[in-house]
């Protein structure tokens, strides 16, 4: 199930997000939202921003800003979605994409960091915030390799 994206700016429980507050580090790559810029296209959201590369169908590098505010009582999504906000000539990565391939989906901005409300929680769970990594029943521990 797609779904679309929010506006940029918003209002929730009487605080105002601007996009602007996921990027207080700067752009480390001049990623633009330029839609022919398919290695460094550049998207905000109030929850993130994104270097998307949409030859990779992954992220280069996602930030975001983290206060109290961000973290509530809100469930995690119980689904991924297409981001059909990216352009219409980019590949949209569907969630099914993954299926049978030995990868997991991991985000980039964690689901934990947006349980203010539903909204926000889902919008980390739009497939242009994942990233591969790799099914391990066990993880070894430092001290199995001693």
């Amino acid at each position: 199930m797609a779904r679309r994206l929010l506006p940029l700016l918003t209002t929730t429980a009487g605080l105002f997000l601007d996009v602007t507050l996921q990027m207080q580090l700067g752009n480390p790559s001049g990623a633009t939202a330029d839609t022919n810029n398919h290695q460094h296209y550049l998207i905000q959201r109030p929850v993130e921003a994104i270097d998307y590369n949409d030859y990779l169908g992954l992220p280069n590098w996602t930030s975001w800003d983290l206060t109290s505010s961000d973290m509530g009582s809100a469930p995690r999504s119980p689904d991924f979605f297409t981001d059909t906000n990216l352009p219409p000539t980019f590949y949209w990565v569907l969630p099914t994409d993954y299926s049978g391939s030995g990868y997991d989906r991991g985000h980039m901005c964690p689901s934990a960091d947006r349980t203010d409300n539903t909204t926000d929680n889902d919008m980390v769970f739009f497939m242009s915030n994942i990233i591969s990594k790799i099914i391990v029943a066990h993880w070894p521990t430092p001290a199995m390799n001693c």
